[in-house]
């Protein structure tokens, strides 16, 4: 090894090391409420069959919930929860895909570090941005949860690895995989491809066309027929389902209730610019004067200070600057390759689910990597760069990260931990709607039984409550069960012919409305 390559090794090594354990102390308990949702099915259906099998109604994975976004994440997420449960049988399927999200947010970073370490030649520089994107406030809260999107952009970042460095001819077969696996991850990848395929046609190792368009269609097909034949395996193979073009269009494309409208273009530009900043900035001052202690708070309210004076300090400094005429950068595959992954996503959320910043996050390694080319022009730059990457930190972690690692600062995970004194075991929970909140509850309490009653079928409703006082099992409704009796005078005195009912208990306020009452058997 060289005396040059000696230091980039040194600080890529220590750079993982560090994010790893930055992340492993402060893991969110805000989940995202899709992880809890994973989780729930990874868990249940390895315990239904504890291995997978070749035919569709002996496999394991059939029990899997197939959603056509995120189409195999909780197939790859069984496969590797089921291994590790047989070794540490207390380890749960969420802290396995947490686990899962921290190493592949590392690898990211790993890689935005070694891209820009390539293409500049400073590790300051290179470090400086890694950490910018490492700590920016979604990335950082998304790679210590349980999601699809971290695992997806790490794929690729790796196919993006292979594309740029311009001494080696890149896999273009394995690049096409590595997209395909991330499709497959998460659909919303699939917009990497117009990049995938400008960063073919501008490397500099194929010269001539033919070539290139060689190239651009082994990639192509490596990417696409594997994709395809996932989703024609899920739909015809799992689900069962009959050939209809429209229903499969309408099947693969399924994107459930919450989609931004487009209402105008200024709208558009608005919401746009506030998601883009919520990816950098995050958290609740209310949460955190909350939820921080005191000390702690002084503290990191000190250091943003501090980085404040020396953003504005460096700014001042950095305008008597001269700007360099020729950045060392590789300007031409940055401005065609990065722009084409930036604009190609950003132009999709303009119309499409604007409103929400982890989309964001698959175009973010691409945003940070096209900041270092006017960085680059300015040596000077890099103090105020520091001083903001410290301030981005110190205020995400004070009032985002930090706060969120407290289960005090998510209601439905206090009261999901405050149930397990109340649900110890043998409990029945009817409920006629499912929820997020009934996710929660009933994955923080593995002991309970949750069943689904429709009360237009009351003989079953009446056949679930006497069967479970037989069993000598208490029985608790939920939330959309007590809602549903409080808009129905007549089923009310209908299940108290069955059954005394407690008073509600659980939490009510502007955000969250989680109330349960146990029903008596009548003396």
């Amino acid at each position: 090894m060289t005396a040059r390559r000696q230091p980039l090794t040194r600080l890529t090594f220590g750079l993982a090391i560090l994010l790893l354990l930055v992340y492993a102390a402060f893991p969110t308990r805000n989940y995202y409420w899709d992880g809890i949702g994973f989780a729930l099915n990874i868990e249940g259906a390895a315990q239904d069959s504890g291995e997978l099998a070749v035919r569709k109604h002996q496999m394991g994975g059939s029990r899997i919930y197939f959603n056509p976004n995120h189409l195999l994440h909780n197939l790859l997420g069984y496969v590797i929860y089921v291994p590790v449960h047989e070794l540490f049988p207390t380890v749960r399927a969420l802290d396995v895909l947490v686990a899962v999200n921290m190493v592949f947010s590392t690898i990211t970073a790993t890689l935005v570090f070694l891209m820009l370490a390539r293409w500049s030649g400073d590790l300051r520089l290179s470090l400086l941005l890694t950490l910018l994107m490492a700590f920016s406030a979604t990335w950082w809260k998304f790679s210590t949860d349980a999601n699809a999107y971290v695992p997806s952009v790490s794929l690729l970042m790796a196919c993006t690895f292979l594309l740029s460095d311009p001494l080696r001819r890149p896999p273009v077969a394995a690049i096409g995989l590595l997209h395909a696996v991330s499709i497959l991850v998460h659909q919303i990848s699939v917009l990497f491809f117009p990049a995938a395929v400008v960063a073919i046609w501008t490397h500099s190792y194929w010269c001539r066309g033919k070539r290139k368009r060689k190239a651009a269609a082994v990639y192509t097909l490596a990417a696409g027929v594997p994709v395809i034949a996932a989703y024609f395996w899920v739909w015809f193979g799992v689900l069962d389902r009959e050939w209809s073009l429209r229903a499969f269009l309408t099947w693969i494309t399924y994107n459930g209730s919450d989609v931004y409208a487009y209402r105008s273009a200024v709208s558009s530009v608005l919401e746009s610019l506030r998601s883009l900043m919520k990816v950098f900035f995050g958290g609740r001052i209310s949460l955190a004067l909350r939820i921080v202690e005191t000390p702690l708070l002084v503290l990191m309210l000190a250091v943003m200070l501090a980085a404040l004076a020396g953003l504005v300090a460096g700014i001042r400094k950095m305008r008597t600057e001269p700007s360099r005429i020729e950045p060392s950068l590789d300007e031409r595959f940055s401005r065609k390759f990065l722009t084409t992954w930036v604009g190609g996503f950003l132009i999709f959320l303009f119309f499409w689910l604007t409103e929400y910043p982890y989309y964001r996050l698959f175009c973010l390694p691409a945003l940070i990597l096209l900041l270092a080319v006017p960085v680059k022009r300015f040596p000077l730059a890099m103090n105020p760069m520091t001083a903001f990457v410290m301030f981005l930190a110190t205020f995400n972690f004070t009032f985002m990260i930090y706060p969120y690692s407290k289960a005090e600062s998510t209601p439905p995970i206090k009261l999901a931990g405050e149930a397990k004194a109340i649900w110890k075991s043998n409990v029945v929970v009817l409920y006629k709607e499912p929820t997020c909140d009934n996710w929660i509850m009933q994955y923080f309490n593995p002991n309970t039984n949750w069943r689904r009653v429709d009360f237009n079928d009351r003989d079953q409703v009446a056949h679930h409550i006497r069967e479970a006082f037989r069993s000598g099992q208490s029985v608790w409704l939920d939330t959309s069960v007590l809602g549903h009796l409080r808009s129905s005078p007549e089923l009310l005195r209908w299940l108290q012919g069955h059954a005394a009912m407690s008073e509600a208990w659980g939490i009510s306020n502007g955000r969250h409305h989680i109330q349960f009452a146990e029903l008596v058997p009548l003396r």
